[in-house]
């Protein structure tokens, strides 16, 4: 799955309004006919011949290379219903929910999710 931005709409010089919907990868190369997904294990990188090495020893060339691995959201707290990890979909549909009347909201991270919230 991958998320994908649905119902873009600018609503002023600096703000966006957007959903965000998990969509199957087939959905990225039918909108984008030059982005081609390889769902195989990385094993092996060479940054001098700006290679990518699969487990079934095919090689892709590159030009420039992002290394996007996933991770974790490392909560203050596990035990508090008031600390909540964004990471998917239904996390933020939750925070949506739980944000409903909220007056004052205080968001403490540095990562790009908990920037897009400020």
């Amino acid at each position: 799955l991958i998320k994908a931005l649905t119902h873009f709409k600018k609503v002023s010089y600096t703000l966006e309004e957007f959903e965000v919907r998990e969509k199957q990868t087939s959905y990225l190369t039918e909108t984008h006919p030059n982005v081609r997904v390889v769902h195989l294990p990385v094993t092996g990188i060479s940054s001098q011949a700006h290679t990518v090495q699969l487990s079934d020893g095919s090689v892709l060339v590159y030009d420039k290379l992002c290394i996007c691995t996933g991770a974790s959201p490392k909560l203050i707290t596990e035990s508090s219903p008031f600390v909540v990890g964004i990471r998917d979909v239904d996390s933020v549909e939750n925070l949506q929910r739980r944000l409903r009347g909220v007056k004052r909201l205080l968001v403490v991270g540095n990562g790009g999710i908990a920037m897009e919230l400020v």
